[in-house]
């Protein structure tokens, strides 16, 4: 069923299963009790200015598992007794990998609703 309110101007479609876009490369799809899909080459989670890459969530979690378990069980080398300076630690951590952010969703701290009122 598709109702529409001109007055309110809204639409409400309801139905178990809904596209909207094309059925190639761009589309929004709802299937009830599913998933919301979003089939988008950039997605853009707030405004148009959004410009902040996404965490991966599961590859995060595994980077900043390793990072957590290193830096654990770190040591320095040539510690001196009493403080001071050590020599860097025997184990090194890399840097956040690239891979570990979206290629396609993006979002920004704040919403501007000023520009949206």
């Amino acid at each position: 069923m598709i109702r529409y309110s001109q007055k309110l101007r809204e639409v409400d479609i309801l139905a178990p299963m809904i596209r909207a876009g094309s059925m190639e490369h761009t589309r929004v799809e709802y299937e009830r009790g599913e998933h919301v899909h979003v089939v988008m080459p950039e997605i853009l989670l707030g405004t148009p200015q959004s410009d902040q890459r996404l965490v991966l969530g599961d590859l995060w979690r595994a980077f900043y598992n390793v990072f957590v378990t290193l830096f654990n069980g770190h040591r320095h080398l040539n510690v001196q007794p009493g403080g001071g300076l050590s020599g860097i630690p025997v184990q090194p951590t890399k840097e956040m990998p690239e891979d570990l952010l979206s290629d396609i969703s993006k979002t920004q701290k704040s919403f501007p609703f000023e520009e949206y009122d």
